[in-house]
């Protein structure tokens, strides 16, 4: 059973962008985000739940908790289960009248639940997990497991997450700028990870400094003046489906070679990783790490 977002390029620059800007709002969350309920109360019943994000779609299914859930996100995909849930909607734009027909015992969102929280709030019980940073990620697993009676399961997920994406690149790694969505945007602007997030943490693991050093408010995206200013050592394009064939991933890396103000155009250091796991914030994205280690792998240094 594996869970994936139904389409590359707008589904991606639309969740990953929206959960970007949400989750940099969310610091004041409820303190049963770091992994233990803020209050002595119990958990809700998990028999109803409602995840209003693929992160935590594919965490519950991965802790053993999927068949609690009756309703998911428009932007998940469960596969290999019948009959699957409906899909009700996104954390930002909720089904209200699809959601209060599933009579959920519990409703999940990831990130700043902004006004639609309180409104889900009156159709169940309503959660809030923050997943921005690994740190978030690993504590939002272990909330999950105390939510859904998965403790043990979601402990060692977690555990097995923050060993695999722990690890700090060396010194003398290349400054890498790990792109993602269509390379440049009819607006000029290039769509990137930014530091302190979870890719970010992927790309520290895989043996690569992020190229950019300050975070920003609002979508991660700069103009190409910036990016020439930045002048990464490697430009590394995250490509999901659609981008399996040579064809395709030559396209990819065309806009960045045309700017042969760029070092790594001029050096041909522009590479694609293609790979499902690019779509992922959920435990799945520990599979990103392998291919972005070997195309960092194959970087020689300053020419």
């Amino acid at each position: 059973m594996s869970v994936r977002q139904s389409s590359w390029v707008p589904a991606w620059l639309l969740v990953v962008g929206a959960a970007i800007v949400s989750t940099l709002l969310a610091w004041a969350v409820d303190r049963a985000q770091l992994g233990r309920p803020a209050r002595a109360t119990e958990a809700p019943r998990p028999d109803a739940i409602v995840s209003l994000a693929p992160a935590l779609t594919e965490t519950l299914f991965a802790i053993g908790a999927g068949r609690h859930i009756v309703g998911v996100s428009d932007y998940c995909e469960v596969e290999d289960v019948t009959p699957r849930p409906p899909q009700v909607g996104s954390g930002l734009t909720p089904d209200y009248e699809g959601i209060a027909r599933l009579a959920p015992t519990l409703i999940l969102l990831s990130g700043h639940g902004g006004g639609a929280r309180a409104s889900l709030e009156l159709l169940g019980p309503t959660r809030t997990v923050a997943w921005h940073t690994l740190q978030d990620v690993v504590a939002g697993i272990r909330t999950l497991g105390w939510l859904t009676g998965r403790e043990t399961a979601a402990n060692e997920l977690a555990a097995r997450l923050r060993a695999r994406l722990s690890a700090e690149p060396p010194a003398h790694a290349p400054r890498v700028l790990l792109t993602y969505g269509p390379p440049v945007s009819q607006a000029g602007e290039v769509w990137y990870i930014q530091p302190g997030s979870l890719h970010d943490a992927v790309l520290r693991a895989a043996g690569g400094r992020n190229a950019v050093r300050t975070t920003t408010h609002g979508a991660p995206r700069m103009s190409l003046e910036r990016l020439v200013a930045v002048d990464p050592d490697l430009i590394v394009i995250l490509a999901g489906a659609g981008y399996e064939s040579p064809a395709a991933q030559r396209r990819l890396r065309s806009d960045f070679l045309a700017i042969r103000e760029l070092r790594a155009a001029q050096g041909q250091r522009v590479a694609v990783v293609q790979n499902p796991a690019v779509l992922a914030t959920g435990p799945r994205i520990m599979d990103l790490v392998a291919p972005l280690a070997r195309v960092i792998a194959q970087y020689e240094g300053p020419r």
